[in-house]
Parts: structure tokens; C-alpha cells; sequence
């Protein structure tokens, strides 16, 4: 899990060298909702542009407890990076296909006990976004491939630099 992390920081890292170059970044908060596990999440994003129409996009979101009965609790966090083609619609307007690896980790706790499980996966997805001024509005809809399979669906709002 370290090794993943400090990979996943050095590649943030080297594109954030390539977003000043581009001059086109943005920093932001989303919500998602996982339809599997039914839990709906807050989070913060970073996006930088790679080169023309290649955005890579790093978020980290935490989902609220949900009691599924019998005193149990259901929770659950994730870390994605992904990256998105760009295709422009008019000037302020993007579609984008998006790909990329997902560490989710889902936990269930009760009686004084808890029970925690991480899984790797892959992100496969679609997602929209239009500029207004500096925000940059986003919707997102992704499949994740992993032993926890689900669709999850973003929206969200950025500050562009």
C-alpha cells in the first residue's frame, strides 16, 4: 500500500511540473454516490492538464455512515487518479471518456468491533465539465472494477489556475 501511495505521489508530482507549463489547474470539491454500497461521500480534487486535451485528475473523497441495522455501521473512503481525454464541445464545454486505478476501502463496525476491507481497482467512466470564469462545474458517471464493483456518480465545483 505504501509503495502505491508514494507512486501515486511522485506521478502527482511530475504533473504538477507539466500543469505550470500549461498554466491549466484547478482545485476543488466534489460529492459522490456509490450505488453498490449505497453511502454518499464528500471530497477534494486536483486537476491538472497534461498536454492538450490530456487532464489527469486526483481525488479522495469519505463517505458518511450509514447504520444497515442490527447496530452496525457501514463507511467507507477512496483514492482515485484517473485520466481524462478532452473533447471540446464549443469554448467553455468538455466531454471526456476516463480511465484510470481506484484504492477504495469499506468498513463495517459495530458492538465495540470493526471490520475494514481495501481493494484496488480500475476506473472506466465518462464525465462532463464547463467553465464559468474561473469555476470549473463537472459531472461524472464511473464504473469501478474491483472486488467491490460499483457505479459512481460525482458532481462537483472547481477554482482554475
Amino acid at each position: 500500500m505504501k509503495k502505491i501511495l508514494f507512486m501515486m505521489a511522485a506521478l502527482v508530482a511530475t504533473l504538477n511540473v507539466s500543469a505550470q507549463q500549461a498554466e491549466e489547474a484547478s482545485i476543488g470539491l466534489n460529492t459522490q454516490y456509490g450505488f453498490d454500497c449505497e453511502l454518499f461521500g464528500l471530497g477534494a480534487k486536483v486537476n491538472y492538464v497534461v498536454v492538450e486535451n490530456w487532464r489527469a485528475d486526483l481525488s479522495v473523497h469519505g463517505f458518511f455512515k450509514k447504520d444497515v441495522g442490527a447496530g452496525i455501521d457501514q463507511s467507507a473512503w477512496d483514492l482515485n487518479l484517473n485520466a481524462h481525454y478532452l473533447i471540446p464541445i464549443n469554448q467553455t464545454m468538455n466531454f471526456y471518456p476516463l480511465a484510470g486505478i481506484s484504492y477504495f476501502n469499506h468498513k463495517l463496525s459495530g458492538a465495540g468491533e470493526s471490520v475494514s476491507d481495501g481493494n484496488m481497482g480500475l476506473n472506466l467512466g465518462v464525465g462532463y465539465d464547463i467553465e464559468v470564469g474561473p469555476i470549473l462545474l463537472n459531472a461524472e458517471l464511473k464504473y469501478r472494477i474491483s472486488d467491490a464493483n460499483e457505479f459512481v456518480f460525482g458532481i462537483g465545483a472547481g477554482y482554475r489556475f
